[in-house]
């Protein structure tokens, strides 16, 4: 058995006793920093996946988790983009960065969950229903959790979008 067969087996194994595994390819890792030596691409890794980890832990609150299960339940495999906006169309910006994720079907029609995630440091209501709006009209089948706070440390009149997509 090789390593992709292996990986393979202890992801299904895995994707059975969790809620949802957020999967990253190798070959799309490959594709996003294709000078890197391995361990320095891995590292890369490491930093774009903590993103959606710290800003989910910052916009939940006590009750969160059990509805973030719920909508985790179901879909054994997850992928995650990400994206930055700035100015007048900064929703618009942050969502087609999140959604060019090389993680992510190119075919957004057939997202079937997503989790995002706002950090902006006006964040609120008004902003929460922009994203969500983009969210739809990306992917108008999913189902969608939104969740977002307040960050001090994104630059004024900029958003942060963390994306978790199952399909």
């Amino acid at each position: 058995m090789n390593r992709r067969e292996a990986a393979g087996r202890a992801l299904d194994l895995l994707a059975k006793k969790v809620d949802g595994v957020v999967a990253f390819s190798n070959d799309e890792l490959l594709k996003l920093a294709p000078q890197l030596p391995l361990l320095r691409a891995f590292q890369v890794l490491g930093a774009i996946m903590v993103r959606p980890l710290v800003d989910l832990a910052r916009s939940m609150t006590r009750t969160d988790p059990a509805t973030l299960a719920g909508v985790l339940r179901g879909k054994a495999r997850w992928r995650f983009g990400g994206g930055t906006g700035d100015g007048k169309h900064r929703t618009y910006e942050a969502m087609e960065e999140a959604l060019a994720s090389p993680w992510l079907p190119p075919n957004h029609d057939v997202l079937e969950r997503v989790v995002v995630i706002v950090a902006a440091p006006d964040y609120q209501d008004s902003l929460a229903n922009e994203v969500l709006h983009e969210v739809r009209l990306a992917a108008p089948r999913a189902t969608v959790l939104l969740g977002g706070h307040v960050d001090e440390g994104v630059r004024e009149r900029r958003l942060r979008v963390s994306l978790l997509a199952a399909w």
